[in-house]
């Protein structure tokens, strides 16, 4: 039995960019949109997973590969 080590992949991402789509669909359903400004999601994403919304971190996404493989010889 060969055994190959697992691989996880996470492809390239700009943090900075999903934060702020993550900011401006929040601040959509609140009508909120004027108090967007350059660093503005930084305390609006802070209070929001302090308070526990996490639910909107759904409106982004990363993704991540794991590959693993088991070859019997």
């Amino acid at each position: 039995m060969e055994i190959i080590d697992p691989i996880v992949e996470v492809e390239k991402y700009d943090g900075i960019k999903i934060m702020k789509n993550i900011e401006r669909a929040m601040r959509n359903c609140y009508r909120t949109e004027g108090s967007i400004t350059d660093d503005s999601y930084k305390r609006l994403l802070a209070k929001s997973i302090n308070s526990g919304h996490g639910s909107v971190m759904e409106h982004e996404k990363i993704t991540v590969r794991f590959i693993s493989d088991i070859r019997c010889i």
